[in-house]
């Protein structure tokens, strides 16, 4: 468990980034195509290790929904900073 929550960890300084990127370029933080993308990686993953693809899609939609929300945040405070 302790592993799975550094992972989530890793990830978001990772989310952090890449918002800061997309803020930089004008980018939305939300890409459908590339989420669609993602998923059916992340399900096609699942299966090949024999778990259930509908708890990896229902698990990566809440981390995905985080993602977005941070990224979201972050597009603001540049907008904010920006405008200043």
């Amino acid at each position: 468990d302790t592993e799975i929550i550094e992972s989530l960890k890793s990830r978001m300084d990772i989310v952090e980034k890449i918002g800061l990127k997309k803020a930089l370029n004008k980018v939305t933080p939300l890409q459908m195509k590339r989420m669609d993308e993602l998923m059916d990686k992340r399900q096609a993953s699942a299966e090949a290790l024999g778990l259930d693809t509908n708890y990896i899609k229902e698990l990566y939609k809440l981390v995905h929904v985080e993602s977005i929300r941070k990224q979201t945040h972050i597009m603001n405070d540049f907008k904010e900073q920006e405008d200043k």
